[in-house]
C-alpha cells in the first residue's frame, strides 16, 4: 500500500521570483532588471483630516464660546482649553472659532478664569493654572491679566495675574508647584512648567529635578499609580521646554524607550481596559507632540513599525467619518495638535518675536553690528518694536548695537534712504536723531533733498524711508516731498523699488507707511489704491508674494508677508478681513518660523530652509503689529511716568525712568525715584543742587535745569528750582552741567521724549530650544521586497543640508561595500535606496549620517553618528513537497 507524507520543504532565496529554486542548487541569479531608487511620496498629507476635524469642532461650539465634554450644552474649561491650543498649533486664530453669539473661546475661558483656577476656598490649583497660562499665551492673550477676581476677593474686579500667582506656588525646599487644594504630583508640575515656559519665565533647576524624580522604574512617568504613556509624553515636553534638558538626556531617552514599548502594530498608541485594547487619539497625538518636541519631526518613518504603519497614520486612521477623533470634542482637539506636530508650550505672537529676537542676538557680531549698518539699523529697529533698549543687546566684547551703528554714519550716509534707516533706527533705540554720537542725523538727511521734494536718487523705496526717519525725528514732512511720492504710484495702486518695473508689495508697503505717516487721510485715493494693490497680491494662504504679477515666483514670503502687515495695519485694516484659509496675513507669517526663533524666506522655494536674518529682523515688528516707524512708548499701565535726562558734558549723558502714583512730584523728588545721587547746597533761594554722581559744581560750572516742553517738543529753562517744580505724568526733566561765562546758558545736548526714556526695558535672551537644522538619526529599517529596500529615517533637519552615507557587506565579510550617493534618494524625513542584491545570504547594513549643525543619536550628538549595523536575514519561503512512500 502507498502512503502520501506531505512535508515543508524551507528555501532560502534571494529574490521572491520561484526561479530561486534553482538558487537551492548552487549558484546565484543576476537581477534581470538593475532597480533604481524611485523617489518617494512627499510629506504625510494631514490637509483633509485636519479640515474635517475642524468642521466637526466648529459644529459643537456653544453660545458662549466654550465646548463640552461630554454632557450636551455644558461647557468645560479643560476641553475648552485644548481646543485653543489646537487652534494655536494649527497657526489659526482664536477668532476661527466664534460662536453665534459672537464669543470666541478665549472669551468664555476668561470669564470662567477665577472660577476655574482654584477652590471653594479660593486656593490655587497649580496644574490649571498652568494649562490655562499655556492657553492664553498660544492664543495671543495677556497671561500677567486675564479676568477678574471675584465679588469678596481683596482684589475683587481687578485683572488677575496668573503668571505671579502660579510661581507663588513654588516650594524651593522641594522644587514643586502645588497648593493645600492640590498636592505636588506629576501633572501640576509638567502643567505648571509648561505654562511658565510659555510666558517665558525664567524656571528654577529645582522643579525640573523634582519632575525627574518622578519617573517610574520602567522609564515611564504617570498619575501616581505606575507609568502612563500620555503623562510620560507630557512631562517629556515639560522637562524641554524648561531649559534645563536636552533631547539626549538620558532620563528623556528612558520616557523614549518606555514610549516605543507601548506602541501598537498600527504605529499608534493606546490603552487597556480590561482583555481589550483600545486605540487612542488622545495618546497617539500626545505622544506625537513629544516626538517633535525631541525632534523627530516629521513623526513619520522615524517612528514607522512597518511599511506605512506610523504615528501620523495611526492617528489619521482614528477619524470617524463626522471629522471626530474619539467621537468628542477632547480627542478632536488633541487630534489636531498631534497632526500638527506642535509640541508645547505654543508661542503667540510676543513670544515668537522674543525667541527671534534672541535668535538674532547670537549671530551679533563682536564688535557689536551685524556685518553692516543697514542690517545693523533694522534689527535694533525690531529689538525697539518689542521696547527692547538696543543699547543693552551687547556682543561677547561688550559693544552694543547702537555703539556699532554710530561707527558706521560717516560712511553709511550717501544716500538719503540710508540716512533716513539710520534715523529710524536711533528713535527706536531711545537716542535723539540730532544727536546720534556727535552726529546731526537730521541735519544730513534735509541735505539730500531735493527742490522737487526728492530725497536722493530715484529709488522710491528709499525715498519713503527719508519720509519715514522725518515723523521719527519729529519733523515737518514737506508736501512736495508727499506729492512726489505719491505721483510715482503706478495704475495698479502699488509702488516699484524704482521706476521702468513693476510695482512691488515691499515697496507698496513702506510707500503706504510712510503716506500715513505723514499724515495722508486713510480714505485718499492714494491709500485706497495701494490697499487694493496688496489685496492683489495677496495669496490664499493669506501670505504675500513680491510680485503679484511674476511669471516665476508668486508664492509667499516672510519678508513681504511682514511688510504688508505693516502696512495694513498703518492703514488701519482689521487682519480678520484679511483671513484666507482661515488664517490672517499673521498666522501666515507664523508658519515661517522655525521652533528656535529663526525665520526662512520661504518653505520650498528661493534659497531653501535656511535661517534668514533678514527675514527674522523684518517679520519681528510685524508680528508684533508695530508699523514704521517704530517710536517707543510709555508702559500703560495706569501709572504716572516722568523721566529724567543728565547731560554731563562733553557727549557724555544718561537718562532715567520713574513711576509714581500721586498726582504730581516735585523735581527733587524725581531724582530720588530714580535712583541717581545728587548733592545740595543751602542758599538764600533754598536748597541748590551742586552734583549729580561724580560731577561736582566747580569754578564757574554750574548744573542748569530744565523742562521739555510737551508741545514744542524743546527745552526751556525752568525759572523755579527742582524744590518747587511741578512734576506730573509725562514730564521730562534736564539737567545740564555748564559754564556760566557761556550766556544763554546751553540746553542739554540731548532731547529725549518721554517713550525713548521709559518705553525701553533690558534685553534678557529667552530659552529658544534645540537647534531644528539638527539631524535627529533613527533606526534603518531594510526589508525584501523586488530586491532589498533600505529606509534610513530622520527627524529635523529643517534646513536641508544633512548627508547620510550607506555601506554594505555580505554578513561575516570584513569589507563594506559603499552606495552610490546617487542612488540613496531623500524624501521628507527618511532617505531610501533600493539595491539589487540577489545571493541567497544574509546581509548587514550601515548608514553614517553627518550635518554641520550636529547630529542627534539617542543619547549622544556631534557632527557625524555612524549608526549600529543592522542584519538582513536572507528570505524564506516554504513550499509544499510531496514524498510518496510505502
Amino acid at each position: 500500500m502507498l502512503h502520501c507524507k506531505r512535508m515543508a520543504l524551507s528555501i532560502t532565496l534571494g529574490s521572491m521570483a520561484v526561479v530561486g529554486l534553482l538558487l537551492a542548487l548552487g549558484g546565484e541569479v543576476s537581477a534581470q532588471t538593475e532597480l533604481s531608487p524611485a523617489p518617494m511620496t512627499s510629506q504625510f498629507d494631514r490637509t483633509a483630516v485636519v479640515s474635517d476635524a475642524w468642521a466637526y469642532l466648529g459644529a459643537q461650539q456653544l453660545p458662549n464660546g466654550g465646548f463640552p465634554f461630554s454632557a450636551p450644552g455644558a461647557a468645560d474649561e479643560f476641553t475648552t482649553i485644548k481646543v485653543v491650543l489646537a487652534l494655536a498649533a494649527d497657526r489659526r486664530p482664536v477668532s476661527f472659532l466664534t460662536s453665534v453669539s459672537g464669543t470666541t473661546p478665549l472669551e468664555y475661558l476668561e470669564a470662567q478664569a477665577y472660577a476655574y483656577t482654584r477652590d471653594v476656598t479660593g486656593t490655587l490649583f497649580p496644574g490649571r493654572v498652568g494649562m490655562l497660562v499655556a492657553a492664553i499665551v498660544a492664543s495671543d492673550g495677556d497671561p500677567y491679566a486675564f479676568g477678574v477676581y471675584a465679588p469678596g476677593h481683596g482684589s475683587a474686579g481687578l485683572p488677575i495675574n496668573l503668571v505671579q500667582e502660579l510661581k507663588a506656588t513654588y516650594h524651593p525646599a522641594t522644587g514643586a508647584y502645588s497648593t493645600t487644594a492640590s498636592p505636588a504630583s506629576a501633572l501640576n508640575q509638567w502643567w505648571a512648567i509648561i505654562g511658565l515656559a510659555a510666558a517665558q519665565e525664567p524656571l528654577p533647576a529645582l522643579a525640573t529635578e523634582y519632575l525627574l524624580g518622578l519617573q517610574e522604574t520602567d522609564g515611564g512617568w504617570g498619575y501616581g499609580s505606575g507609568s502612563d504613556t500620555d503623562a510620560t509624553a507630557y512631562v517629556l515636553q515639560a522637562l524641554l521646554a524648561s531649559g534645563h534638558v536636552p533631547p539626549t538626556d538620558a532620563q528623556v531617552q528612558a520616557g523614549l524607550d518606555f514610549i516605543r514599548d507601548q506602541q501598537d502594530e498600527q504605529g499608534g498608541w493606546g490603552s487597556w481596559w480590561g482583555p481589550t485594547y483600545y486605540p487612542s487619539a488622545d495618546s497617539t497625538a500626545s505622544v506625537i507632540q513629544a516626538l517633535a518636541a525631541v525632534g523627530y519631526i516629521p513623526a513619520t518613518e522615524s517612528w514607522a513599525v512597518g511599511p506605512g504603519q506610523h504615528p501620523q497614520a495611526a492617528l489619521a486612521a482614528m477619524q470617524a467619518a463626522d471629522g471626530s477623533f474619539s467621537d468628542n470634542v477632547l480627542g478632536t482637539a488633541h487630534a489636531i495638535a498631534g497632526l500638527m506636530e506642535a509640541p508645547l508650550p505654543i508661542l503667540g505672537a510676543e513670544g515668537m518675536a522674543h525667541r527671534a529676537l534672541s535668535w538674532l542676538a547670537g549671530q551679533q557680531g563682536a564688535d557689536g553690528g551685524f556685518g553692516g549698518a543697514s542690517a545693523t539699523s533694522e534689527i535694533i529697529i525690531a529689538f525697539g518694536a518689542a521696547g527692547i533698549d538696543a543699547h543693552t543687546v551687547r556682543s561677547v566684547q561688550d559693544e552694543s548695537l547702537v555703539d556699532f551703528l554710530i561707527t558706521q554714519v560717516p560712511t553709511y550716509s550717501a544716500d538719503g534712504g540710508e540716512v533716513g534707516k539710520l534715523i529710524l533706527a536711533a528713535v527706536a533705540s531711545g537716542e535723539d536723531p540730532h544727536n546720534f554720537g556727535g552726529y546731526d542725523l537730521v541735519v544730513s538727511l534735509t541735505q539730500h533733498l531735493s527742490p522737487t521734494g526728492q530725497f536722493g536718487t530715484d529709488i522710491q523705496f528709499r525715498h519713503a524711508l527719508g519720509m519715514l526717519a522725518l515723523v521719527a525725528a519729529d519733523e515737518a514732512v514737506p508736501p512736495t516731498t508727499t506729492e512726489w511720492l505719491k505721483d510715482r504710484q503706478t495704475s495698479s495702486g502699488g509702488w516699484a523699488w524704482t521706476a521702468g518695473v513693476a510695482a512691488d508689495t515691499d515697496t507698496t508697503a513702506i510707500a503706504l507707511q510712510a503716506l500715513v505717516a505723514a499724515g495722508e487721510p486713510l480714505t485718499s485715493a492714494s491709500i485706497v489704491s495701494a490697499v487694493n494693490f496688496l489685496r492683489t497680491a495677496q495669496n490664499d494662504d493669506a501670505g504675500f508674494c513680491y510680485d503679484p504679477v511674476s511669471t516665476w515666483d508668486t508664492t509667499s514670503n516672510a519678508n513681504s508677508t511682514a511688510a504688508a502687515i505693516q502696512a495694513l495695519v498703518a492703514a488701519g485694516e482689521d487682519l480678520a478681513d484679511w483671513t484666507k484659509g482661515g488664517r490672517t496675513p499673521v498666522e501666515a507669517l507664523r508658519r515661517f518660523q522655525k521652533s528656535d526663533g529663526a525665520f526662512i524666506y520661504q518653505w520650498g522655494g528661493w534659497g531653501g530652509p535656511v535661517d534668514s536674518p533678514m527675514a527674522t529682523y523684518q517679520a519681528i515688528p510685524a508680528l508684533l503689529g508695530q508699523p514704521h516707524p517704530v517710536v517707543p512708548q510709555v508702559p500703560d499701565d495706569g501709572s504716572n511716568y516722568a523721566g529724567v535726562v543728565i547731560d554731563y558734558g562733553n557727549g557724555v549723558y544718561e537718562a532715567a525712568c520713574a513711576s509714581f502714583t500721586t498726582a504730581s512730584i516735585t523735581g527733587r523728588e524725581l531724582l530720588e525715584l530714580t535712583g541717581i545721587p545728587y548733592e545740595t547746597t543751602s542758599s538764600a533761594w533754598g536748597d541748590m543742587l551742586t552734583a549729580i554722581r561724580e560731577v561736582s559744581a566747580t569754578g564757574t560750572f554750574y548744573w542748569s535745569y530744565w523742562y521739555r516742553d510737551p508741545v514744542t517738543a524743546t527745552w526751556q529753562s525752568y525759572p523755579v528750582g527742582f524744590d518747587s517744580s511741578t512734576i506730573t505724568d509725562g514730564s521730562v526733566d534736564g539737567w545740564h552741567f555748564v559754564d556760566w561765562n557761556v550766556w544763554p546758558s546751553p540746553s542739554p545736548g540731548i532731547n529725549l521724549p518721554l517713550g525713548a526714556i521709559c518705553g525701553l526695558e533690558t534685553f534678557a535672551p529667552v530659552y529658544r530650544g534645540p537647534d531644528p537644522d539638527r539631524t535627529v538619526a533613527a533606526p534603518m529599517r531594510v526589508e525584501w521586497g523586488s530586491s532589498v529596500d533600505v529606509i534610513i529615517p530622520f527627524g529635523s533637519d529643517l534646513n536641508e543640508n544633512g548627508n547620510v552615507s550607506l555601506e554594505w557587506r555580505e554578513a561575516g565579510a570584513t569589507i563594506w561595500a559603499a552606495v552610490d550617493s546617487s542612488d540613496l534618494h531623500r524624501a521628507d524625513g527618511y532617505y531610501t535606496a533600493t539595491l539589487p542584491l540577489t545571493r541567497l545570504v544574509s546581509y548587514e547594513f550601515q548608514a553614517t549620517f553627518d550635518d554641520l549643525d550636529g547630529v542627534q543619536f539617542g543619547s549622544q550628538t556631534a557632527g557625524t553618528a555612524k549608526l549600529p549595523p543592522v542584519t538582513l536575514d536572507s528570505y524564506t519561503i516554504y513550499l509544499p513537497l510531496v514524498v510518496r512512500n510505502s
